[in-house]
């Protein structure tokens, strides 16, 4: 699955695919995408420097998969119930790889894939909204609720993830949050029963919360010592 605006080299599905082969404990994965026009022609786009990753038995592993390109089996991903359309253009990515990993179906990077993101390609839904950051804020609000993210113990690197709005926005960020959740009030209200059900259908094999995949590391290891078994019928099915 790739996005849009992003534009792959002629060996990047193929090694998309011998990924997955030489990694059997990884259910979902990607490389890296760097921008290939703009001010930040050349730069890496995604991972960025919050994005964490975490390595064990020679295989890379990431906390959040967030568009731009991914390769994965098909029956994790309609077992965690695909991507939530209550995310609109924004958060989506956040929420699956969440499920990914609370369902025991680790994510995984490879620094060495590279695709390149063109962000002056037509047609791309999420530049094309005129609120974004009302509906970025919308998207955190979704994930804190659906995730419990209530204690500030269990959430360090969610707490460290607000650095990169806090660089943009400076001293007016809490002026946009309080306007974005302003705005929300209307669209959750009107929305309250699919967020709930939403709610009620996530994984729960882990306990793991929206950007702390890899605080809590005992649940971390329990999860990555038992995914190459749970991913098993999937893999021989794919490559045996």
């Amino acid at each position: 699955m790739l996005d849009s605006d992003i534009e792959v080299k002629n060996d990047t599905v193929l090694q998309l695919i011998k990924y997955m082969k030489d990694n059997p404990a990884v259910a979902r994965m990607t490389g890296k995408s760097i921008f290939n026009l703009g001010t930040n022609k050349g730069k890496v786009d995604r991972p960025t420097p919050q994005d964490r990753t975490f390595k064990k038995d020679n295989t890379t592993f990431i906390e959040g998969i967030y568009g731009r390109y991914e390769c994965y089996y098909k029956t994790p991903f309609l077992e965690v119930g695909g991507y939530d359309n209550l995310f609109e253009y924004c958060g989506e990515g956040t929420d699956i790889s969440v499920k990914f990993w609370r369902a025991g179906y680790p994510l995984g990077y490879d620094e060495n894939i590279l695709a390149y993101h063109n962000t002056e390609a037509p047609n791309s839904l999420r530049r094309s909204n005129p609120d974004k950051m009302a509906n970025m804020y919308l998207s955190l609000f979704l994930v804190a609720y659906k995730y419990d993210v209530f204690d500030i113990n269990n959430s360090p690197n969610f707490i460290k993830s607000s650095q990169e709005r806090k660089n943009a926005y400076g001293d007016t960020l809490e002026f946009h949050a309080i306007v974005s959740a302003a705005k929300s009030f209307n669209w959750i209200a009107k929305n309250i029963s699919k967020i709930k059900k939403s709610k009620e259908k996530i994984p729960n094999n882990y306990n793991f919360k929206p950007f702390d995949i890899f605080t809590d590391k005992e649940e971390i290891d329990k999860c990555l010592n038992a995914a190459k078994e749970k991913i098993k019928p999937f893999y021989k099915k794919v490559f045996n």
